[in-house]
């Protein structure tokens, strides 16, 4: 390892907000932004997501939390799940969409949540990675 970041590990916030049930990906920024997997390089992520509806009072009907881990890689522009991919559901409640997902998105992380009917969530993913460049 003979160049700055090539060992590097990094933590990133992601968030957004879903009106219904369809399936939204994270962003640094909030709208855009995803986290970028260098070219040939690789990362093992841990992804923690908490998702609260709007404007209602805390109950384990209207909080949502899980954990994924996995390692993705970058091999010529594309970001691709290697191995498995393990999602650990902390609490998901009834009518709320199935558990948070992480896929590769050309050479990106792409990590999306899924709502729930007409109900306002706001989501917010904390990712924590180790990073190597091959």
């Amino acid at each position: 390892f003979g160049v700055e970041g090539d060992a590097q590990t990094s933590v990133f916030v992601l968030r957004n907000q879903t009106t219904d049930a369809t399936t939204t990906s994270l962003f640094l920024d909030g709208s855009g932004i995803r986290i970028a997997v260098p070219s040939s390089g690789a990362m093992t992520f841990k992804v923690t997501i908490v998702g609260k509806a709007i404007g209602t009072a805390l109950s384990i009907a209207n909080v949502s939390g899980c954990q994924i881990t996995g390692t993705i890689a970058n091999n010529g522009g594309t970001a691709t799940i290697i191995g498995t991919n393990i999602t650990q559901i902390l609490n998901s409640p009834l009518g709320w969409g199935a558990a948070p997902t992480v896929t590769g998105n050309g050479a990106n992380i792409d990590i999306r949540v899924t709502g729930a009917g007409l109900t306002s969530i706001d989501w917010v993913a904390r990712v924590e990675t180790v990073e190597v460049i091959f």
